[in-house]
């Protein structure tokens, strides 16, 4: 039997063909394109232009597949008409940031309380979630100001969306979503598993304007071809499943793109949700288990900060990025300054925007010459270290001492050099995926264990290269940066 799982991101839909061994056999992509206006605040797509590129997408594959599985962005949502989900807004994305004066003037009014919203949807405030989007639209949008008066409105995730379109059961009044995407909403109680009264009070919004709350796996639909869409999420969400389920509550995950996420299990403890640096990824795979949660710390910017030092001076380093960390890890003078990466602010733990990023040259010898590849290290390093923050951070959440492996995905993870620096960093094993495709990996191991009963049989040594950390000796001039670099964040961001 073989498996489809439809990836839809910011840039490109695609679908993939996985079969019973968890290897991808079959993949097509088709290429997106979205709008951007007002400097970047308002970030907008057409959901008709992203339907047909998964239609384009499936109908090209050629594989037999009879399971399906649909991945998308969490917090991407839009406006529909609640009889036929016809779309009345475009996609709003979850770049969008249209309606932050508003979102910062109800908290310095004090009529937004941020512990409050933390407590009740394990996430914080911020312009990017869907309730503040959804607000402006009640205001702004005559369309779905018309659709409320004749309460035919409805906001719905892009994925549950999508979802409807794809199985041809847009014209079912119960519209559905899962948990994941419900989340990035902005309006969900993850310890009830449902949408929360007093947030969506404080929109004006109703119960009835948003979709009904169904497991992530679910009897979804079928497209027209006959196969059987069966789970439908947030990509980020499942990254720590696609190396197995057993791993699920016995590793860190950290996931390295354009930023970076850093994921841990918090099943064994429900105090610690408390813990207000962290955000809280809930939701809910089967009715037979209980709701799924894991911490989760954001850096705004990992790839994205070292590719933007590495085109700037890219006539003065190897002529690849690859080759660039590689080159410069190991030319580097042993007094690498530290860089303060803030470009888009310091998110988890410290969450302090009002900050530049600069370059901290006062733990270097004076008579020492600063190369490219010195300041080079220094960005590469500072990626690193603030993962090895958050890592350290979200360790004592948890009531165990045993050290977890840490799980390495994502692009940036395949540079063997970023490995070992948050190997030697963490003082713990990293275990460097050499999975190319973590969310749909883990899309399959879900499809597959709720096809056949069993778990996906891909944990195994090839799924990863082991690294160890050096000692704490040969690694001492990195820690003593490290250290160095915890103190210059921590007394910017007070």
């Amino acid at each position: 039997m073989n498996y489809l799982v439809i990836d839809q991101g910011g840039h490109s839909s695609r679908a993939l063909v996985y079969n019973e061994s968890g290897t991808c056999i079959e993949q097509v992509q088709y290429l997106i394109t979205s709008t951007s206006r007002k400097g970047g605040s308002v970030v907008e797509a057409d959901p008709q232009a992203i339907l047909q590129s998964i239609q384009h997408c499936i109908s090209n594959i050629n594989s037999s597949v009879n399971t399906a599985a649909l991945i998308c962005q969490r917090s991407n949502f839009l406006a529909c008409r609640k009889s036929d989900l016809n779309p009345i807004s475009p996609i709003i994305s979850w770049q969008d940031t249209r309606n932050a004066d508003w979102v910062n003037a109800e908290l310095e009014r004090g009529l937004l309380d941020e512990s409050q919203f933390h407590r009740i949807t394990g996430l914080r405030i911020n312009a990017h979630l869907g309730f503040s989007k959804i607000q402006w639209l009640l205001h702004h949008s005559d369309a779905v100001k018309h659709a409320a008066i004749e309460n035919d409105l409805i906001f719905i995730s892009l994925s549950a969306w999508l979802a409807a379109m794809l199985t041809n059961t847009q014209n079912n009044p119960l519209a559905i979503c899962d948990p994941s995407c419900a989340q990035r909403m902005g309006l969900f109680d993850i310890h009830q598993n449902c949408w929360s009264a007093p947030l969506l009070k404080h929109i004006c919004l109703s119960e009835q304007q948003l979709p009904n709350i169904v497991d992530s796996i679910h009897p979804w639909g079928s497209f027209n071809n006959g196969t059987a869409l069966k789970l439908v999420g947030g990509d980020q969400s499942f990254i720590p499943f696609f190396s197995g389920l057993e791993l699920q509550n016995n590793a860190t995950f950290v996931n390295m793109g354009s930023g970076a996420f850093v994921m841990q299990s918090m099943q064994e403890t429900g105090a610690a949700l408390a813990d207000e640096r962290f955000l809280y990824s809930a939701y809910q795979l089967k009715k037979s288990n209980k709701l799924s949660v894991f911490a989760e710390a954001t850096i705004n910017t990992a790839a994205s900060a070292i590719n933007a030092y590495f085109q700037q001076f890219e006539s003065q380093l190897p002529d690849n990025l690859e080759k660039a960390i590689h080159h410069s890890f190991f030319v580097a003078n042993k007094n690498i300054p530290l860089y303060l990466n803030a470009s888009a602010g310091l998110a988890a733990p410290f969450w302090y925007s009002k900050i530049c990023s600069y370059f901290c040259y006062g733990s270097v010898e004076a008579d020492d010459e600063i190369t490219v590849s010195d300041e080079f290290m220094a960005v590469i390093e500072s990626v690193v270290f603030l993962i090895g923050i958050n890592i350290e951070a979200l360790s004592l959440l948890r009531q165990s001492n045993v050290s977890r492996p840490i799980v390495l995905s994502g692009g940036l993870s395949k540079s063997d050099v970023i490995a070992q620096l948050i190997a030697d960093v963490s003082q713990r094993d990293v275990w460097q995926s050499l999975e190319a495709e973590t969310s749909a990996k883990s899309a399959v191991v879900f499809l597959f264990s709720a096809d056949q009963k069993r778990e996906l049989p891909i944990y195994n040594p090839d799924t990863f290269n082991r690294i160890s950390p050096k000692s704490i000796q040969q690694a001492k001039p990195l820690l003593n940066r490290f250290e160095q670099f915890k103190q210059l964040v921590e007394d910017f961001s007070q």
